[in-house]
């Protein structure tokens, strides 16, 4: 979860201009998060790539963290 109120004003903030309908639905949208809902912070560690382009089901694996080419 994110955490800090001045993250969570940024994160929600950004949210609402995303979907402003939200305004709409959300009684008293403010920047600060509404009950029930919960942001998460998510940081991928290896990431699949399909690409077609160089065969049917050609997959490349890659590092995120390190930047590479995973084993």
């Amino acid at each position: 979860m994110l955490a800090g109120s001045g993250e969570l004003e940024r994160v929600t903030a950004a949210f609402v201009r995303k979907f402003p309908q939200l305004k709409a639905m959300v009684p008293g949208a403010s920047p600060m998060p509404w009950g029930g809902i919960v942001f998460l912070r998510i940081a991928p560690r290896v990431i699949s790539l399909l690409d077609y382009r160089l065969g049917f089901g050609h997959t490349e694996l890659y590092d995120v963290a390190e930047g590479q080419l995973a084993p």
